[in-house]
């Protein structure tokens, strides 16, 4: 019988090291020419909560840290990597900086989709507005026309179905 003070016993906080790509757990990278900000949000935070580090998606609190700050930054280090590896090159130039937690590069990545998020819905909503079918296939064209859709979608912006 193994006891459960064993070593080969694995425990809660051992779970996101078992973490080798979370390419599979999250299959999608973020993108802000995709404006897929919400669905890899949604994602990503319920990666973070199945192995036990969604705290780290929060302001820090310092009496948590202070229990094993040690343990705490080498769980907050692995939360960026896996941030990191889920963004494009370009999103990871805009949000990188030294010594910043998990959570800072979290923050930063919502104020670029929060704060484009205006802006991109009325230029889509433009480009829908103004499509023509021209010399495509109508195939090509409702193909178009779906992609705009959906990327209204992303951003949170409901387009009746009577207008794509």
């Amino acid at each position: 019988m193994v006891s459960s003070s064993s070593s080969s016993t694995p425990h809660a906080s051992d779970k996101p090291y078992g973490i080798t790509n979370n390419k599979a757990y999250i299959p999608f990278t973020l993108d802000i020419e995709r404006m897929n900000y919400d669905g890899w949000r949604d994602v990503f935070e319920t990666h973070c909560i199945a192995f036990g580090v969604a705290e780290h998606l929060s302001p820090p609190d310092d009496k948590i840290i202070a229990a094993d700050k040690k343990e705490w930054d080498r769980v907050d280090a692995l939360v960026k990597m896996w941030i990191y590896g889920t963004i494009t090159q370009s999103l990871t130039r805009s949000v990188h900086k030294k010594k910043q937690s998990a959570f800072d590069l979290w923050d930063s990545l919502e104020n670029i989709f929060r704060d484009n998020k205006d802006a991109r819905a009325m230029q889509l909503d433009q480009e829908l507005r103004n499509i023509t079918q021209g010399d495509s296939t109508i195939n090509a064209y409702c193909t178009r026309i779906k992609n705009l859709a959906d990327l209204l979608e992303n951003i949170e912006v409901v387009v009746p179905e009577k207008d794509w």
